[in-house]
């Protein structure tokens, strides 16, 4: 008996269907391994059609819970007016052409991660959804701002180095006119609870202090005296150190014998002391001192502390 070969058009139908299915997986392996949170939307109800694990997974709800939601609930901060154009504006676009925007996702546990929103239009069965692909970037976005921040601190050191610097008290050598200003600035443009200036006595003996500014009141005081006798553990680390950063003064070896005299009636948690040192002796210090409140204080901090005891 003779068989018969398939009619050619017949096997080239056969292999395209093969094709088509081999593609399709290739799709869906490619789709549920991304680590971008993937979905395709329905514009209309806002509800998601289909979606990757990694768009569950990412915000920790399960598939069910997250099949449950809209885009408005995912968008948590963002008003649904502000979701709904975002959506118009995609649909309004060519196809395949996305628009592109920045927002923050609600977690299942209220956490709120920054995201990279990408939405693509498109017509599948003759029917308008939108691709709405997702990257966290609140990594990124901390980064950021974590940058801003010590380029605005350095920017706000160098300012008040210069005004430190012209001040007619500082030219004149007037001691207690220059700390009662360098204090006050200190204090107000730091945030700084207790900005002070202490001089030590010809004998090295006691520790006096110049001024100090209470940023709480806005005031300014003077006198408070420290003795050797009672400290000299303390007086020890300073007179030979350039600076003095306890984080947390009260547990701090260099810091906590103050503890019960000076530190715990104060209220002083975090404090900096930067040495004044001249002609190759050590004359006094500046003090940074925060209040019931932790600190660490950074290499920064430090080093603009340390340029201001200079002068």
């Amino acid at each position: 008996m003779i068989r018969q070969m398939p009619p050619k058009r017949k096997l080239a139908s056969v292999q395209q269907q093969r094709a088509l299915r081999e593609h399709q997986a290739l799709e869906e392996i490619m789709f549920s391994q991304s680590v971008d949170g993937i979905l395709l939307l329905d514009p209309l109800t806002q509800r998601f059609i289909s979606f990757n694990p990694a768009a569950h997974q990412q915000l920790g709800y399960t598939r069910e819970e997250f099949a449950a939601l809209t885009v408005t609930d995912l968008q948590g901060e963002d008003p649904p007016d502000i979701v709904k154009a975002n959506i118009d504006a995609a649909l309004a676009g060519e196809p395949g052409k996305p628009i592109q925007f920045e927002t923050t996702h609600r977690c299942k546990n209220g956490e709120l991660r920054n995201t990279l929103v990408i939405l693509t239009p498109l017509t599948y069965g003759g029917r308008p959804l939108i691709c709405d692909v997702w990257r966290d970037i609140t990594a990124q976005k901390k980064a950021e701002r974590e940058q801003r921040a010590v380029t605005d601190k350095l920017q706000l050191f160098s300012r008040l180095f210069s005004q430190i610097s012209a001040m007619e008290s500082a030219l004149e050598g007037d001691i207690p006119a220059f700390s009662r200003e360098v204090t006050e600035l200190l204090g107000r443009s730091m945030q700084i609870t207790r900005v002070s200036v202490w001089l030590y006595s010809d004998d090295d003996q006691v520790l006096e202090c110049v001024d100090v500014f209470d940023l709480r009141f806005g005031e300014h005081s003077t006198g408070m005296t420290v003795t050797v006798e009672l400290f000299r553990k303390e007086f020890d680390y300073l007179k030979h150190a350039r600076y003095v950063d306890a984080n947390d003064a009260l547990t701090d070896y260099r810091t906590q014998g103050y503890g019960e005299v000076y530190l715990k009636p104060l209220g002083i948690s975090s404090m900096l002391n930067c040495s004044i040192v001249s002609g190759g002796r050590n004359r006094g210090l500046i003090r940074f001192a925060y209040l019931k409140e932790p600190h660490t204080w950074d290499h920064d901090e430090i080093a603009f502390g340390c340029q201001v005891a200079d002068q």
